[in-house]
């Protein structure tokens, strides 16, 4: 009969230890867990080259003269914006002319271009002069001679493959505000939506 008490601890301690496992299971948290990865690839847009993303426009020391009445005109400057490694299937057309009034070419890259600084309080086509000058406004054509409007979406300008170069005019306006002599300024930061 000493086997039966024996049995008896026996049995207790592998109940508790079991209890005991269990409590130990409940206590501890089971991390399950997993991992999403989503995406897409997609084909780059085009880069804005080194020389075009600070760019420095001098219109020069313009005469009163040249301004006389509300919307006259300096000279434009010319300025350019150089796009690389823009996407697109080689047989993108390489003439305009070509496209024989189609307004998108398969495989062929578009960008539209958003212009954002402060507007002419006076006219809001035109973009403020900051500094002592007064009297005048920033005047912008873009690719085409289609004038550029500060914070305005312009159209869309087809690119070809690879490097790219758009065109762009600046150029003094003169608003309906009497001139001031001094200097000028204006900040004009480019935007670029490819589609």
């Amino acid at each position: 009969m000493k086997i039966a008490p024996l049995l008896l601890m026996l049995a207790c301690g592998i109940l508790s230890l079991a209890a005991r496992a269990d409590h130990e299971k409940a206590s501890v948290p089971v991390l399950n867990g997993g991992i999403l990865a989503k995406g897409s690839l997609v084909e780059g847009p085009c880069v804005l080259a080194l020389e075009s993303t600070e760019q420095d426009i001098d219109l020069g020391s313009v005469s009163l003269a040249q301004l006389r009445q509300a919307g006259d005109v300096t000279p434009p400057v010319m300025m350019e914006l150089v796009l690389d490694n823009c996407p697109g299937d080689v047989q993108a057309i390489a003439s305009p002319s070509q496209l024989r009034g189609a307004t998108w070419v398969n495989q062929q890259t578009a960008v539209k271009m958003t212009f954002s600084g402060v507007a002419e309080p006076t006219d809001n086509h035109y973009f403020r002069l900051a500094g002592s000058a007064r009297g005048a406004a920033i005047r912008l054509e873009g690719p085409g001679g289609a004038q550029v409007y500060p914070d305005v979406i312009g159209e869309p300008y087809f690119l070809n493959p690879g490097r790219n170069s758009v065109a762009l005019k600046a150029q003094l306006w003169k608003t309906t505000e009497p001139l001031e002599p001094g200097d000028f300024r204006s900040t004009i930061n480019i935007s670029l939506d490819y589609e």
